[in-house]
């Protein structure tokens, strides 16, 4: 529902997911068997509740200095379901038409600001802050991986591939030298994510434009998972600044009437996976490389 040119009301009364692992290979299933956590984002589950979303959007309008976005989004499951449940014969969770449903509540705030100058202003600074959190309740632990948070990547922190940042100062290495737990984490998620980032977009020629940008984010988890080690690397705390996967590059975008295909190459300044002390490091001589479809915010 449109209140007016600016703000858009979306509800959804009625999501429905259906989560189901139809063929593994035997590695993976070893990986599942050894980490609980992950092995529960991926068990069986029925998904169904409702999302809303408030929308707040001026980035239409090319021809104004300052524009402002804000995106909130709210996405409840299980709550309705649970009246026709029943409990299982096998655990303790309830099940619905003989499948396990998933409850969980999960909060989104997406706000941008473009500051437009220059000729025409064909030059733009964009900044974007991002906060998101999952809770899991009543028939769930965690949170489905499907609705879980990452970090990295052409739409996320530029300077760290996608699903590789996290969660916390978790670091697969150490996990692997010290416990006995598997370090075998392809994406690493989490029921938290803070990010923020910062772009300078100019002309170049024609449709070519060009870049640079910093990112800085994360994703943690608001229990310490005990499959990412015994040191609650992984678990959200006041600290969380310093824990922050922090990267700075440029870009190439070929901008035609509005579609962008768009090149980012970023490389990392803090990457909280180090240790204390060697986190800082600059290094460009390690990049990354991303491709996508459109602007990243």
């Amino acid at each position: 529902m449109n209140a007016n040119k600016y703000i858009t009301y979306e509800l959804n009364p009625i999501s429905v997911n259906y989560t189901r692992l139809s063929n593994t290979t035997d590695e993976f299933q070893q990986i599942l068997n050894d980490n609980s956590f992950l092995e529960q984002s991926f068990e069986q589950q029925f998904i169904s509740g409702l999302t809303f979303s408030f929308t707040y959007n001026e980035m239409l309008n090319n021809a104004k200095t300052h524009q402002f976005y804000l995106n909130s989004t709210l996405d409840v499951a299980g709550n309705s379901i649970s009246l026709l449940a029943k409990e299982s014969e096998t655990n303790d969770a309830k099940e619905f038409l003989g499948l396990q449903y998933a409850q969980y509540a999960k909060a989104d705030f997406d706000a941008r600001y473009h500051y437009n100058f220059g000729t025409n202003k064909n030059q733009t600074i964009a900044a974007r802050l991002f906060a998101g959190y999952g809770y899991a309740y009543g028939n769930s632990d965690v949170v489905p991986f499907v609705k879980q948070y990452y970090a990295g990547g052409p739409y996320s922190v530029r300077a760290f591939n996608i699903r590789s940042l996290g969660p916390g100062t978790y670091n697969e290495n150490d996990v692997a030298d010290n416990t006995d737990t598997t370090s075998n984490f392809f994406d690493k998620t989490g029921n938290i994510r803070l990010e923020a980032n910062l772009e300078y977009r100019f002309p170049i020629f024609s449709f070519f434009k060009g870049a640079v940008f910093a990112d800085a984010g994360n994703v943690w988890n608001s229990k310490a998972n005990p499959d990412f080690g015994t040191s609650g690397k992984d678990k959200f705390t006041s600290n969380f600044i310093n824990e922050l996967g922090m990267g700075a590059g440029f870009g190439v975008r070929v901008d035609v009437q509005g579609f962008v295909i768009r090149f980012d190459l970023a490389a990392p300044f803090h990457d909280p996976a180090l240790q204390e002390g060697k986190r800082w490091d600059f290094r460009v001589d390690e990049p990354v490389f991303n491709f996508a479809i459109g602007y990243s915010f």
